[in-house]
């Protein structure tokens, strides 16, 4: 037997102990231990078993690992939500590894993941396996990135050293398409989504929420093949999430999710920087009114370049009603906890990634021929000193 090996032990062992299993990975489930890798032959595999005799552990099983199921992941970026997300899928008994540098990986290897919720208050900490570097040699059935466009860039040509990793899964804004990451990766190993919540990691410990209220319902994460087919992996993906408590939802055309998402993101994360923060913004009606009518004209750029479906009910708000009630509405949204974590948070961190979707939404702009004066005022918070890239139809 060689291969992809899973080997099941009664009761918990470390996981400083994986050296000793081969450089098997350890993780959890009820009472056993389960031991997963990569093992080239049966010698390997003797290796292991006779290291758990000499340890006096009870072997439970031995079987190889189903190619078509993801057993092993591991998720690239630690920041608020991949950091949730390890913590959830570690919670629920995923074989799970986070991967992060510097500071923040030495100290999450010392304390663990620290998590706090902010409409909760809840504090909880989770020890979970940790890495600081991906090897051309590491297996993985799938990795998640959750970084920013920017830094993604920077990572592609090492994700494509690696043959192991069987799918990778890219969850974050994308005004740009897939060309970039097609150049790297093969098609038929990539998809794409988008997470749901936000926050900020302070002193390494993660604030974040994950609903949109006190007590509501987890937001779901989004889900996408480039082909808008479903395909067995992807809901496999989907099964990895839900089964962790992360409800999941599957859009047949990603492209188009993002493109509109980012018609939402840009004139919001202009309006807060105008007004300051977001307790701010919701006193700030004149600026409110502007947010809306760029949304609206975000909109109509996208809808006149064939971008059709939305996949988001609340933008049609922003078209059929009065925008003196949308103001009213939106005033009672800023002024919110949920708007303070997950949008103002992200907004003062984010900037250069702000700065990089607005470059290739204004790609679109021009393309459209349509003046967006509303959007391109507020685009001016975002890079002020660039103001001249935001000139369409001499709208500046």
């Amino acid at each position: 037997m060689k291969g992809e090996i899973q080997i099941k032990i009664e009761g918990h062992i470390d996981e400083e102990w994986t050296e000793v299993f081969q450089g098997m990975s350890i993780s959890y489930e009820e009472d056993n231990t389960v031991l997963t890798g990569l093992l080239k032959d049966e010698a390997q595999l003797h290796g292991v078993l006779n290291s758990i005799r000499d340890l006096n552990l009870k072997l439970i099983s031995v079987k190889p690992m189903d190619d078509n199921k993801i057993t092993k992941t591991l998720i690239i970026g630690g920041g608020p939500l991949g950091s949730l997300y390890t913590f959830l899928f570690h919670r629920a008994g995923k074989n799970v590894t986070l991967m992060d540098r510097n500071e923040h990986y030495e100290f999450i290897k010392t304390n663990g993941l620290v998590l706090v919720n902010e409409f909760s208050k809840l504090k909880e900490v989770e020890r979970v396996k940790v890495v600081d570097t991906i090897g051309d040699d590491d297996h993985y059935d799938l990795a998640i990135i959750l970084m920013r466009k920017n830094s993604i860039k920077k990572l592609l040509p090492t994700l494509s050293k690696n043959q192991k990793i069987k799918h990778f899964l890219f969850m974050g804004n994308n005004g740009s398409g897939f060309e970039e990451y097609l150049t790297h990766l093969p098609e038929e190993k990539v998809l794409f989504g988008f997470p749901g919540g936000g926050g900020s990691n302070i002193d390494h410990i993660t604030h974040y929420v994950d609903s949109d209220k006190p007590g509501g319902k987890r937001m779901p994460v989004i889900l996408g093949e480039i082909n808008g087919e479903v395909q067995e992996r992807t809901r496999l993906i989907q099964d990895l999430f839900e089964s962790s408590g992360v409800p999941v939802r599957i859009v047949d055309d990603i492209d188009s999710w993002f493109k509109y998402h980012i018609a939402f993101v840009l004139p919001v994360a202009g309006a807060l920087l105008r007004s300051g923060d977001n307790y701010k913004l919701a006193k700030d009606r004149p600026t409110i009114r502007k947010y809306i009518l760029s949304v609206r004209e975000a909109g109509r750029v996208l809808k006149s370049l064939g971008y059709k479906k939305s996949y988001n009910t609340k933008f049609k708000l922003f078209y059929w009603m009065p925008i003196g009630l949308l103001t009213r509405i939106l005033s009672k949204v800023f002024n919110s906890k949920f708007s303070e974590v997950a949008m103002i948070m992200h907004v003062r961190e984010a900037k250069d990634e702000m700065a990089e979707l607005a470059k290739a939404f204004y790609i679109l702009v021009k393309q459209s021929n349509l003046a967006t004066p509303n959007l391109d005022e507020l685009m001016r918070e975002i890079i002020p000193s660039k103001a001249e890239e935001f000139k369409v139809n001499g709208q500046v």
